[in-house]
């Protein structure tokens, strides 16, 4: 440990040297004043070319980044115009298999758009596996594809499922009145939205509407799967003669008869 006395002659040394330092620094200012306001110019003319150099290096990345972007957005969108493309080139080659009965080559294309969710294909898969069209019948491959497309909204897929729940003596393991009428009732409400430019002009469609109208009135009427309502029948069956139902019609009369009105 340092003695006191040599503390005292480090602190005096230490003093002595900070004071000559200033010294010095005010020589050297005394002196070369010029110089130094020449470097600091130099230092602070530098100092703004870096900061102007680094904006314009920050605008060009953005610049590039903002033709990436479009660049990516553009090949985005060229692929999805392709994918769309192709879709549908699949539907069309898919519609002609089947329009010339050659369902094993429809089934393929069929079966991808399907799981990709395309509604038609999914009722389509489901009316294959019914009918043996191109594949081993199948009933369980059918309900399990038009749920698919009932799920969806589709009113031909719900009033197929109606039907084949309904039918005992041709799907007796499926037989079942309450998904019958569940599906056959869902069919008949989503016939009010559709416009009736559509409805009007397909008279394959009207028939459609008019076989959704009558089976929903016999559900009605009968009790299958819900309570016997013999106005909602007669309503159904109303709505079948307005689109020209001669199976409506018929119904209409009979239970007229029965009822003695």
């Amino acid at each position: 440990m340092r003695s006191a006395s040599e503390k005292f002659v480090s602190f005096i040394l230490g003093s002595v040297v900070l004071i000559l330092f200033f010294k010095f620094l005010g020589w050297a200012w005394d002196n070369f004043e010029g110089v130094f306001k020449f470097m600091g110019g130099i230092f602070l003319v530098g100092i703004v070319f870096a900061l102007i150099a680094n904006k314009n290096s920050n605008n060009t990345d953005e610049m590039e980044n903002g033709l990436n972007s479009n660049k990516n957005l553009n090949v985005t969108g060229e692929i999805e115009n392709k994918i769309n493309i192709d879709e549908q080139a699949m539907l069309d080659l898919a519609k002609k298999y089947q329009e010339s009965g050659e369902y094993d080559k429809a089934m393929p294309l069929l079966l991808e758009m399907a799981q990709k969710g395309n509604v038609d294909c999914q009722f389509d898969l489901g009316e294959a596996y019914r009918q043996g069209l191109g594949v081993t019948t199948n009933i369980d491959r059918s309900i399990y594809w038009y749920n698919k497309a009932a799920k969806q909204n589709d009113l031909h897929a719900q009033f197929a499922l109606g039907v084949m729940y309904l039918s005992e003596d041709e799907f007796p393991n499926i037989h079942n009145k309450d998904l019958a009428f569940m599906w056959i009732d869902r069919a008949s409400q989503n016939i009010e939205s559709i416009p009736d430019e559509l409805k009007n002009n397909n008279l394959d469609f009207l028939n459609f509407l008019g076989e959704v109208y009558y089976y929903s009135g016999l559900m009605y009427e009968n009790g299958w799967g819900t309570n016997v309502n013999h106005l909602a029948a007669f309503s159904d069956y109303i709505m079948g003669i307005k689109i020209g139902s001669a199976k409506c019609e018929l119904q209409y009369y009979n239970l007229q008869k029965t009822l003695g009105i």
